[in-house]
């Protein structure tokens, strides 16, 4: 009993210590990637930053390397990854998009390397079961190093401790998410994780709250179709969010535990090419999205909000307009149909229709507006079809 409440107490000391170093700025990563002397802690050395543009590699450590987030493979300027690229990644992704979804991938994990999410985005995976995207999780925690990942619960963001047990980490890993994932209440501290904030954290066994920033690199894998809850902010959402559709594949051979035999065997040439990628993003002044990557999320947030979306597409004010309430249901769920979308109940629709209609239409649900028949029906004045 005493050795387990000692052990107990080891652990609740270490963990104290960490926050305290935090506290001090032993450790603190401030919000500014751009300024000053950065460094990668490799197995074997440090890969130098300054500025935030790459200054080369040293071997060996130097005291003056403060660093608790060590990738664990070693730096080898002449490695590659061919097996990465076309055994478990190519194959993974959709052709017409394939090159350049690789470049995202690999510079999500430059950025998860670098423990700066110094674009502040948000890399959602979303494909079948066994599609290759939960690997491509462990695969960027392995190199980032998994005593540098913490999960993340957004279900969870609220609660007191939390956010404490980021405290060290670089990397947030969601890994196979449920379709609410984002529609939690805590899914809104999400901006503020990866968007540079200054926050507080509190801890257990004490009266401690550090303080810390936002800059944590995050990566959501889901089987499911994922909606935000935008809360009138879709524009911050829009600039935040990265998709990349995993397709189902039969690979050649499944390999169990995948991931660590590609750390093992290419794991300094994934760094390289991670690097590469992180690199030309931040060169470039961010990431180059093509029109395919970028209508990937539009196509969320408009799933997110359907009958915003077809309020905004199919209907348009009109002085002395009129438009039933079983009209616009029924030519929503026909307009829901046409895009693959979820149609939501009647009830739903019917409690997000009238907010929709007085927040873009300016029109007032009323009990008097005539059908087709001359009956009085609910429905809206002042708005009609969109004919253009």
């Amino acid at each position: 009993m005493e050795e387990r409440l000692s052990l107990k107490l080891d652990s609740e000391v270490v963990f104290r210590l960490k926050a305290v170093a935090e506290i001090r700025d032993a450790f603190r990563r401030d919000a500014d990637f751009t300024h000053g002397e950065r460094f990668i802690h490799f197995g074997n050395g440090v890969f130098v930053l300054r500025d935030g543009k790459p200054a080369g590699f040293r071997e060996g450590f130097d005291k003056r390397h403060y660093s608790r987030n060590r990738c664990p493979v070693n730096y080898d300027p002449k490695a590659d990854c061919p097996r990465t690229v076309n055994e478990f990644l190519l194959p993974a992704l959709y052709s017409e998009t394939a090159e350049a979804d690789l470049d995202l991938l690999f510079a999500f994990i430059g950025f998860g390397l670098l423990g700066f999410n110094v674009l502040q985005k948000i890399l959602i995976l979303q494909g079948a079961s066994q599609s290759g995207k939960s690997t491509f999780g462990k695969l960027a925690a392995l190199l980032v190093g998994e005593e540098n990942t913490a999960q993340l619960r957004t279900h969870l963001l609220h609660e007191r401790f939390e956010l404490g047990s980021f405290i060290g980490r670089t990397l947030l890993l969601g890994a196979d998410v449920n379709p609410k994932f984002f529609l939690s209440p805590g899914a809104e501290v999400l901006k503020a994780l990866t968007g540079g904030d200054l926050m507080q954290a509190e801890l257990k066994q004490g009266n401690a709250r550090p303080t810390f920033y936002g800059t944590f690199n995050v990566i959501v894998a889901t089987n499911d179709e994922l909606k935000i809850k935008m809360q009138g902010d879709r524009d911050a959402w829009e600039r935040r969010l990265v998709l990349v559709p995993f397709r189902h594949h039969e690979p050649v051979q499944r390999i169990r535990g995948f991931e660590r035999l590609l750390v093992r065997e290419e794991g300094s040439g994934i760094v390289n090419r991670a690097l590469e990628a992180a690199m030309a993003c931040l060169a470039a002044g961010g990431l180059a999205l093509n029109p395919a990557q970028r209508r990937r999320v539009l196509d969320m947030l408009d799933r997110s909000d359907p009958v915003q979306e077809f309020a905004l597409d199919r209907i348009e004010k009109k002085e002395g307009g009129s438009l039933t309430k079983k009209d616009i249901r029924e030519a929503f769920k026909k307009y829901c149909q046409e895009r693959r979308w979820s149609v939501p109940s009647d009830r739903d629709i019917g409690a997000r229709l009238p907010q929709v209609m007085k927040e873009l239409h300016g029109a007032d649900e009323s009990n008097s507006v005539e059908d087709f028949a001359g009956h009085a029906v609910q429905g809206y004045r002042g708005v009609a079809w969109r004919t253009d």
